[in-house]
């Protein structure tokens, strides 16, 4: 069975690229999260993972330069291109609702991509996190009404937290553009 690592925990875009790519490509695959970036490479370059996920762009913020940095870093070889529609969703516990949240959880690049959103929250201020599974996932063990995370639908399943709001991206056509890559040939 190979293995697919990415940046995050259960529910980040990261995650649903790597299962998108490994069902289009009929392999059957475990994904893996590491906490960063660099650790993606470490893993692929130590064989404890068959292909990895990197984010090289955002259509809002732009160029995701530590994803580019880490293909020459370490000469991995890009073996396919994911483009994902980033549909941010505002995720909370059962029971809460849109006057109760206080606090939104997000990646940075979310909090970029949903700003008119959260200036409808004047009440609320986003505070970023590492993916937008770590949001879900924190919103979850807090389970406070006042916390919500906006991350992908999956990651409300994955952490049993309702919609209370849903299409939060400034423009609804936004997007992230993922590499799927392999170890490069070591160096003689």
């Amino acid at each position: 069975m190979a293995t697919a690592v990415y940046q995050g925990v259960d529910g980040a875009y990261s995650q649903l690229v790597a299962q998108e790519y490994l069902q289009s490509a009929g392999l059957e695959a475990a994904t893996l999260g590491v906490a960063t970036y660099r650790e993606i490479a470490t893993a692929l370059a130590g064989q404890r993972a068959d292909v990895g996920v990197v984010p090289v762009e955002n259509a809002i913020v732009g160029t995701v330069r530590d994803g580019f940095d880490l293909l020459a870093e370490f000469s991995l070889r890009p073996v396919a291109e994911v483009l994902m529609h980033t549909d941010h969703h505002l995720l909370g516990v059962a029971g809460a609702s849109l006057g109760d949240v206080r606090e939104v959880l997000a990646h940075p690049l979310v909090i970029a991509e949903c700003g008119k959103f959260l200036a409808s929250l004047p009440q609320a201020r986003a505070i970023p996190c590492e993916d937008t599974g770590v949001a879900a996932r924190e919103v979850a063990r807090r389970g406070s009404t006042s916390i919500a995370a906006l991350a992908p639908q999956a990651a409300a399943r994955a952490y049993g937290l309702v919609e209370l709001a849903s299409h939060c991206s400034d423009d609804p056509r936004t997007y992230s553009r993922f590499l799927v890559v392999r170890a490069g040939e070591p160096s003689t």
